[in-house]
């Protein structure tokens, strides 16, 4: 019966220090998890805070509404910042259109396009310039300066940017275009698609860029302008997603949809959107912009 005992109260105090420790590991488990929640909240204000900063490049609805007849846009970033940007500026009787993509998505992409911000208003804002070829060039000039100083030995930065800048010139009812890797989609009053090709190399992989080409169109020649970053057309070419789109997916949404008001072009585009990602993840960033003046 000693025996016994003395056996039942050696597992008592066995059980009992099991139970502390139980209970000291999961109070720093609670502990730790309050930690945890607390810095998730304080990442996810600081995103939504970081975003609304990164939202002031885009117009709002009434700038847009004050400049262009008829419009859209569709803007689906793969997180909650964005490498994709829209910049619309109004000087006199100018109008200055720009999309731009900066490579990868996320923070990375967000940081440059807030820097591409500066330097556009450096360069169209303080210095008027406001020809689309050399707005390209300057532009080409600072992204490739700013990369410059960001590498080192040690780590090479796979960055650059994507960029269509339209000027339109209300004096002459014209609409200048040049870019670097986003083309520019016209349908004139025939129905007839024209595209006006872009330079083939990101922004910044070089000092200079050589043979531009400054394409311009006739504003009352044509019905409706469009300019995507390459998350869309990519989406549209994304495993399944080709044998129902094709190569020429945005292209062919354009022919059979230009007839209609830009807000059932949205509603239709928006509908492919969700097509297109109900069965393969979105891949990119994207940001489709159609207009008419």
């Amino acid at each position: 019966i000693a025996a016994f005992l003395i056996f039942v109260f050696n597992r008592l105090q066995i059980t009992s220090k099991q139970k502390a420790l139980i209970q000291r590991q999961t109070q720093i488990t609670q502990i730790q998890k309050n930690e945890l929640e607390i810095k998730n909240k304080n990442i996810i204000e600081s995103m939504e805070a970081a975003k609304e900063i990164q939202y002031i490049i885009f117009p709002s609805e009434t700038e847009l509404q004050t400049i262009f007849k008829n419009y859209f846009m569709l803007f689906k970033p793969i997180d909650n910042l964005s490498g994709d940007f829209l910049w619309i500026r109004q000087i006199e009787e100018k109008v200055i259109i720009i999309v731009g993509d900066c490579t990868g998505h996320g923070v990375p992409a967000s940081l440059l396009t807030l820097f591409t911000n500066e330097f556009l208003n450096k360069i169209i804002l303080q210095k008027q310039t406001t020809s689309a070829s050399q707005i390209l060039e300057e532009v080409n000039i600072e992204i490739y300066n700013y990369l410059k100083r960001k590498l080192t030995s040690q780590k090479s930065i796979n960055e650059g940017m994507d960029i269509g800048i339209c000027i339109v010139d209300k004096l002459t009812n014209t609409l200048s275009y040049a870019g670097s890797k986003i083309d520019l989609y016209a349908v004139n009053t025939n129905n007839e698609l024209k595209i006006a090709e872009s330079y083939k190399i990101e922004l910044g992989k070089q000092q200079r860029l050589t043979n531009i080409t400054e394409q311009t169109f006739l504003l009352n020649e044509i019905n409706g302008f469009y300019l995507t970053t390459d998350g869309l057309k990519d989406q549209l070419n994304y495993h399944s997603n080709i044998i129902k789109f094709g190569l020429n997916g945005f292209e062919n949404f354009i022919k059979n949809n230009n007839q209609l008001s830009f807000h059932e072009q949205k509603s239709n585009l928006e509908n492919i959107y969700t097509q297109v990602t109900t069965t393969e993840k979105q891949i990119d960033d994207i940001l489709v912009f159609g207009f008419k003046l």
